[in-house]
């Protein structure tokens, strides 16, 4: 994943802990293949409550490779297209970085 989207995913976490439901977002990610069934299995015995379990699946995209970073965000239009326009637009949480 480019640093720029890395970047990204890490200013605008806590709102993604806060508002996603990671189940939403399997079917795309698998379809995708960024995600795998032992890494969805993973995630769900890691943490107990959603915000654990979206922690983990965003330090899970960091280290993929860079269609992790695409395929969430076809993820989030479908299921959450509020976030994907408060993760390019900016939020009160801090500006993205110039030239995304």
């Amino acid at each position: 994943m480019e640093d720029k989207h890395k970047e990204l995913l890490q200013l605008h976490r806590a709102k993604f802990v806060e508002c996603v439901k990671v189940d939403r977002l399997w079917e795309t990610l698998q379809g995708a293949g960024v995600l795998t069934p032992t890494d969805i299995s993973g995630i769900q015995s890691s943490a107990q409550d959603d915000g654990g379990k979206v922690d983990k699946l965003l330090d899970l995209l960091l280290e993929k490779g860079s269609s992790a970073f695409q395929s969430l965000c076809v993820a989030l239009e479908k299921t959450y297209p509020h976030l994907l326009t408060v993760m390019f637009l900016g939020s009160n949480q801090g500006t993205p970085t110039a030239g995304l």
